[in-house]
Formats: C-alpha cells, structure tokens, sequence
C-alpha cells in the first residue's frame, strides 16, 4: 500500500523559494569587490536594477508533499491522497479549504495542481475519494462523478469504506493540463485576473449614504461558527446516519413513555445535540462526546440489557468510540 502524501495550502510569509532540485547558492558565491587596503566587501548592485518580484503563489515538491502558499499568517486548506500505482489510481483521502476561505476558487486550483502532479510523477489516471453530504457538489465542479467505472476488484479493500459518505470516482484526461485549463476558464468568463488600483470605498458617495463603515466588514469576516463546527458536525452525521441510531434521533414521546421523565432526568437525543451544535454550544469535542455518552447511559438505565433499544445503544456506542480512535487529536477522550 503506497504512503499518504499531502499537499498544503499555507501561509506565504516568505519570498519564493528555490525548485526542490535546485541546489541552494552558497555564501561564497556572492560577488564581493575587493578595496585597495585588501578588504572585501559585497559588490553594489546595478543601478537601475530591481528586485526579484514576488509571485503571487508559490508551488513546491519536497518528500512527497506540496506547497501552495497564497495566503498571509494562515493555513487555508489542503489535501491528503494515497496512489496505488500498481493499480493505475489513487485515493483522496481528505480534503478541505477553511469555511472563510471558501468560494475563492482556492479549492478549484488546488485540485487542479493535484491532478497535474499526480499525471506528471505517477501512472495513476483515477481518483476514488468518500464525498459527505457537504462535498459531492464541489466534487462534481471538479469532474468527478458517482457512477464508478473503475472495477470493484481493483479498488475494493484498498481504501477505506465510510458510512454515510458518496463514494465518486474521477478520471483524469492525458493531455490535458488541468491547471492551464482552469485558469483559461475563468480568464474567459470574468476579468478576476486583471489587477486595478485599489478604490476607497468612502469615496463613493452611495455608499456613504448607507452608512457604511470599514468596522462593518470587520464583524462580516467573523466566523459565525467555533473553530471546531465542521469537524463536529461532520462526526455526529456520521452518528445519525448509522443503522442503529433510529431509537436516539428525537426525544422519547411522554404520551407514549409517561413515566420515562421520571426515571431519566437529564433526558439527550440526537436532535438535541444537533440543536446545540447549531447554537455553538460545544466549546469542544469533549463537550459532544459527553451527550452521547449521556443518550446511552441513559437507554440503559431505563431500558433492560435484552431489549432492542439497548442493544441498539451499545453497538452505536461501540461505533461512536471507532470513530473518536480515528481522530488523533480526540485521543485523550478515550475510556480506559
């Protein structure tokens, strides 16, 4: 099974760097004139001359990961893949923009640069990725599809089934660099590309007719949502959309339980948590997982260790704790 590679959208705090087969300039290769009392000192630069300019974004290969620095002080996205060159395909194995860095073509680019580097440095000509609820739309933009093409017995037991998600394939075209063709794409369709000298908004007089103030846009750019939403919504989807949810996903009917509040009086379902998580309740994941634990200490509290809700509770539970395994920064939520 071939290593995981990513690429990376991060921060570019720097100047461009060299090519990763480049071979770095060493000091003693700077030019340097030598006075008449013997001493040296660093040749002036050419008048006239002009610094290198800086490019907008920089791409770089090194061991296996790629670079692709656009943004100032942040890291805005990335991707994870897997290749199988034996079996002429890889694995998309994760893959996300920041939710405010969203819509900006980011993510567009950034899978075409994939798509480029995987036909340039491997046999690989498909990619396989497991797409939520939230994601088979981008991936659609992106050529992908969910009628699969690729033969079960290639791919089957090389990649990792998730529930709930859309399993989509893409077949890359062998002559076409898709990187080029992106952006003759959108160069043809708007003027994005064309640089124009910045506009004070103020100096517009509609626009301070409405009252408008630069603090506006300031509280707009505020996240709506804790840093950890999406990362928590995508886990308790992954709840709900299990085979055994079905007795948690609403609270328990009084008419139909009467006497069910009064044995359980701190009462959880999925719906509630759902609710919270849309308030941004949960400070952090710890605070999720305590409410799940709550639904099923509270089935079988109520319910008898042969009944099917509880056995229901215990096998979701059980699911609950494979997913929290998967993620490495929830270890410390582990039970002994």
């Amino acid at each position: 099974m071939s290593e995981l590679q990513r690429l990376t959208i991060t921060p570019k705090t720097d100047p461009p760097k060299r090519a990763a087969s480049q071979d770095p300039s060493p000091v003693s290769e700077i030019k340097r004139v030598k006075l008449s009392d013997g001493r040296l000192q660093p040749a002036a630069e050419p008048e006239g001359s002009l610094p290198f300019p800086e490019k907008p974004a920089v791409l770089e290969e090194r061991n296996g990961q790629i670079e692709f620095r656009v943004m100032p002080l942040e890291v805005i996205g990335g991707i994870t893949f897997r290749e199988f060159r034996d079996r002429a395909f890889g694995e998309i194995v994760f893959f996300a923009v920041s939710s405010h860095q969203q819509v900006k073509g980011y993510g567009a680019h950034l899978m075409a640069h994939l798509k480029d580097y995987v036909k340039a440095t491997s046999p690989v000509m498909r990619f396989l990725t497991y797409a939520d609820n939230y994601a088979t739309g981008y991936f659609l933009k992106q050529g992908f599809t969910k009628n699969i093409t690729l033969e079960k017995s290639v791919w089957m037991g090389y990649i990792k089934d998730y529930q709930g998600g859309t399993l989509m394939q893409c077949s890359m075209m062998p002559h076409i660099r898709y990187l080029e063709t992106t952006l003759a794409k959108i160069r043809s369709l708007s003027k994005s590309h064309v640089v124009v000298a910045p506009i004070d908004p103020l100096s517009i007089h509609a626009i301070r007719a409405t009252g408008w103030s630069p603090d506006m846009d300031e509280l707009a750019r505020v996240p709506r949502r804790g840093p950890h939403f999406n990362e928590l919504r995508r886990f308790l989807y992954q709840i709900q959309n299990h085979k055994q949810e079905w007795p948690f996903l609403n609270p328990v009917n009084r008419d139909e339980v009467p006497n069910y509040y009064n044995v359980i009086t701190s009462p959880m379902d999925l719906s509630t948590v759902e609710e919270r998580l849309e308030h941004d309740s949960y400070a952090a994941s710890k605070n999720l997982v305590d409410d799940l634990k709550l639904i099923f200490s509270n089935c079988r509290q109520y319910n008898n260790a042969t009944t099917v809700c509880t056995k229901c509770a215990v096998k979701l539970e059980k699911y609950m704790w494979t997913l929290i395994k998967e993620i490495p920064e929830w270890y410390e939520l582990l039970e002994e």
